[in-house]
């Protein structure tokens, strides 16, 4: 890896056993740094700096192989939220920084989906597509 800065660093990600890791960067927890949403089967792992310590946040284990992590926008400049894609159980999951799943969720979709903030940021409203068939979820 490398930083901003041109320096070169190692970075030591775990998730699951390790087979096909996929990783995104996001803005999930803690200080500026980015964060490391990551998956390797059924497992969807937070990784990120606590002060000087690179360190696994949370790991949590689902019902249906992953085929994508992406970052979820908090809206108003809160810290995103984690989004996870099953493409062989047509399932996206939504949680929370801590790794637990929200309410509702998973919900059936055939790809990732979007989140639109409303209402000031009170509102979440969540875009999904299943087959051809397009909702909005509240």
């Amino acid at each position: 890896m490398v930083n901003p800065l041109g320096e070169h660093f190692n970075l030591l990600l775990s998730c699951g056993n390790n087979a096909d890791v996929s990783f995104e960067f996001a803005d999930v927890a803690g200080d500026q740094r980015n964060d490391y949403l990551a998956i390797s089967e059924n497992v969807i792992s937070l990784s990120g700096y606590r002060e000087l310590k690179f360190e696994t946040l949370f790991e949590k284990t689902l019902n249906s192989e992953l085929s994508k992590v992406f970052s979820v926008s908090g809206g108003c400049g809160n810290k995103d939220l984690v989004g996870a894609f099953s493409e062989s159980a047509g399932q996206v999951f939504l949680l929370k920084p801590n790794g637990d799943l929200l309410p509702f969720f998973p919900l059936a979709a055939t790809q990732p989906f979007e989140a639109i903030w409303t209402n000031n940021c009170k509102t979440m409203t969540l875009v999904l597509v299943n087959g051809n068939e397009v909702y909005a979820v509240r």
